[in-house]
């Protein structure tokens, strides 16, 4: 049987984005994106990663409460919490394959050269 790991955000970055390295010098963007919940009126807050190109891009073109279009897969971290040993503590996030930012900085912001393809 055929199955799907495939999720679809479009909301706003709750801060402002940064650019990391892990130690081997990949590019990595750490981010949340908050969505609504039509039912408790109250916002839905999922952490995003984009790798590499991306991730550098995504920084370029994005700040605090750009809205984003988001293509992903759900992956789910799981490790022992250090402070309780014996615990074990998970975490979900979309592992970003494909965005689009509808609302991204100002032209006048983006430096010459920023601009790239993925």
């Amino acid at each position: 049987m055929k199955t799907i790991n495939k999720v679809i955000l479009l909301g706003n970055l709750v801060r402002d984005t940064t650019l990391n390295h892990t130690h081997d010098g990949r590019a990595v963007c750490n981010a949340s994106v908050a969505t609504n919940n039509r039912k408790t009126d109250k916002p839905q807050f999922t952490d995003i990663v984009l790798w590499n190109k991306a991730a550098e891009l995504f920084v370029q073109l994005t700040e605090k409460g750009s809205c984003v279009y988001i293509e992903g897969m759900i992956n789910t971290l799981t490790w022992e919490d250090e402070k309780y040993p014996g615990l074990k503590r998970n975490k979900s996030e979309v592992i970003v394959g494909d965005f689009v930012v509808l609302d991204s900085k100002p032209y006048n912001e983006v430096k010459e050269g920023d601009y790239y393809g993925i």
